[in-house]
């Protein structure tokens, strides 16, 4: 039986036992006991919990049954007769202060420490009533050893203490819910995640926590749960100020039928995993783009060659053959545009590199935009980056600004503001493939017509628009998200709808001084009788690449693939001066060539042409200036022009 029970089971008689008590007394004294005598003897005797008498005036036990004396470890002799201060641990004046309370019946419930015969201290609870015998106050105790419900309620306050303690550095919010879903407790997290108070919380259902189109959308299944049973789902819960914020959700039911929620916020994981979405779809479609555009580019350099070709031929008065000729030529280079912002977008496309001022190539631009704007939008221009450095493509550059400011134009048809600044800013949480560090971001921000969130999420998509198919096809935005990643550098947007939109262009800081580009551009040569081998797979292509070579003055033979130009090389080796070569081909591709010709100790120059960056190319694994590029598709004056700037090269 727990001490509880024989504590309330020894109420009722120790009620009786003071009734009988001065009969006790007296009769003993006489020794002439009668039956009641007897009978309350026999009960003070044999109760299981110590119980004493203590005389009120000396503080001495008067008396004490076999229970007590087995307790403290005393023989009777000197257990009775001993001071309740060589028991009890309190200080004398307390003590008396106890005993006072308990004899005026003022308390009769104590909670004390009491010392051992063998020095071994044990807690107790004392029930103690006031009785008069022979005409002194006394006190009739009955204690019950309370050390063991002690010790495990002091272990249980610290187990709670540890407990409360890993609730509060948990880094999830964590509810302890009953009933239907009714909170009744919260941890630090849950507080600071949803920006309540923790009374603001207790008390209400967690249901109410959730929007009402969400929990149409699908149920509260918390309720449902059943011990043992545990779910996991991921919800949106509303922030005291009426925000919302994307969470996972992992319940389960203790044993004690509370359900405790385990609430882990997944805002940075769902961006993550959105930028991840973003960049396969990119990836995806840029594989498909790069393998289209390396086709159209092939084609439509042959367009503009023989084009080029046809021009140098017509009679200098035909006029209407000469404005047909020019449209076909130009519409070839809307074409090529058109592909180069395929590849922009995919990140495949080829960028001349060089260390540049940040703010004032942007400067120069700015200077630009009252041509792109109408005179119902406002300009702000802010510059806090002076003597920032990046690696860049200026060309890159100028199309992202470009599209931004053209972007801002349309989402503001009836005019408004327009604020581009520029600044040096350091970046400690990136997208992934980004380092942290220093970085110059450029943000351009409108306060036009703004974007829902089904828009925002798709804005870098290739060809998704909203605008009407003639005024855009839909390739701004991605193409500078691809621009951007080329650079090492990230896009951020921010958009409201009806708010305006924000778009913030980072790009890595570097320390070089900025390159110069040469001003101005020499005449270019004829060829003065250098023997060119043309590598190229695309038959129309080899054939226009040879003819204007040959109108140059220059002697060419020409090759299928990389394996027989191998070939013909060795058979011409002291002929050759230059190989000009497709990058991919089948069978044995231009970088592959070089690299074996290379390998055999072979110094001949290269001219590799490309109608995208291919993979092998970006990782540029050629000798220091190996690599020189000319960009499909080209003219017959840019591939005169860099072959013999490739052929006149010092080296």
């Amino acid at each position: 039986m727990s001490s509880s029970l024989l504590r309330d089971a020894w109420l009722p008689i120790a009620g009786a036992l003071l009734g009988a008590l001065s009969l006790w007394v007296f009769t003993r004294r006489r020794g002439s006991p009668s039956d009641l005598f007897g009978r309350y003897q026999q009960i003070f005797e044999k109760t299981g919990s110590p119980a004493w008498l203590i005389d009120v005036e000396t503080q001495a036990i008067v008396d004490a049954n076999p229970a007590a004396i087995a307790f403290y470890g005393w023989p009777r002799a000197e257990l009775v007769g001993r001071k309740v201060s060589d028991i009890n641990t309190l200080p004398p004046d307390d003590i008396s202060t106890e005993i006072a309370a308990a004899a005026a019946d003022l308390r009769n419930s104590f909670t004390f420490r009491h010392r051992l015969a063998s020095g071994e201290i044990r807690d107790v609870e004392v029930h103690s009533n006031p009785i008069v015998l022979g005409g002194r106050r006394h006190l009739y105790s009955i204690i019950h050893d309370i050390t063991e419900r002690r010790r495990a309620e002091v272990a249980l306050a610290a187990s709670e203490a540890r407990y409360r303690e890993l609730l509060d550095k948990a880094s999830d919010a964590i509810f302890h819910c009953e009933g239907r879903g009714r909170i009744i407790e919260v941890n630090t997290r849950g507080q600071e995640l949803l920006d309540f108070k923790r009374e603001e919380l207790i008390g209400r259902e967690f249901s109410e926590l959730i929007p009402s189109a969400d929990l149409e959308a699908e149920p509260d299944q918390l309720p449902s749960l059943q011990c043992g049973r545990s779910i996991l789902i991921e919800r949106r819960l509303r922030r005291k100020n009426g925000t919302l914020v994307n969470v996972e959700i992992s319940a389960t039911v203790l044993p004690d039928g509370i359900l405790q929620a385990s609430v882990r916020d997944i805002t940075t994981r769902r961006q993550l995993e959105e930028q991840l979405l973003q960049a396969q779809k990119l990836e995806a479609v840029g594989k498909l783009t790069g393998g289209l555009a390396h086709h159209l580019n092939n084609l439509l350099t042959i367009v503009i060659a023989n084009g080029d070709l046809l021009a140098e031929a017509l009679p200098p008065g035909d006029t209407m053959a000469r404005a047909d000729l020019l449209e076909l030529q130009s519409a070839a280079r809307r074409g090529a545009s058109t592909i180069r912002k395929l590849l922009g977008f995919s990140a495949t496309a080829p960028l001349n590199m060089m260390t540049l001022d940040f703010a004032a190539l942007i400067a120069e631009f700015f200077d630009t935009l009252p041509r792109l704007l109408p005179e119902n939008i406002a300009v702000a221009v802010f510059h806090d980056a002076s003597g920032v450095k990046v690696r860049a493509d200026a060309g890159a550059l100028e199309q992202i600004i470009m599209n931004l400011a053209t972007n801002a134009r349309d989402a503001m048809p009836n005019g408004g503001h327009l604020r581009l600044e520029s600044r040096r800013i350091r970046v400690e949480a990136t997208p992934a493939g980004c380092a942290p560090g220093e970085y110059a971001c450029l943000s351009v921000t409108d306060d036009g017509v703004g974007m829902d969130e089904y828009t925002r999420g798709r804005a870098f998509e290739p060809f998704f628009t909203t605008k009407p198919l003639e005024d855009g096809g839909g390739l701004g935005m991605a193409m500078i998200y691809g621009l951007v990643q080329q650079h090492g550098g990230f896009v951020e947007l921010e958009s409201l709808l009806g708010r305006g939109t924000t778009v913030r262009v980072f790009l890595p800081v570097v320390t070089a001084e900025p390159r110069k580009t040469p001003a101005g551009q020499r005449v270019i040569p004829r060829g003065e009788t250098e023997h060119i081998l043309l590598v190229e797979d695309e038959v129309g292509l080899r054939r226009v690449a040879e003819r204007a070579l040959r109108r140059q003055g220059y002697r060419v033979t020409t090759a299928a693939d990389g394996q027989e130009a191998l070939q013909l090389f060795h058979a011409h080796e002291h002929e050759i001066d230059l190989i000009v070569t497709d990058v991919i081909m089948p069978r044995l591709s231009g970088l592959a060539l070089c690299r074996q010709l290379r390998s055999e100790g072979k110094t001949v120059r290269f001219l590799f042409t490309t109608g995208y960056a291919a993979h092998e190319i970006s990782r540029n694994d050629l000798p220091e200036g190996e690599l020189v590029l000319l960009q499909k598709p080209w003219s017959l004056a840019e591939l005169s022009s860099k072959v013999r700037e490739v052929l006149d090269a010092d080296g």
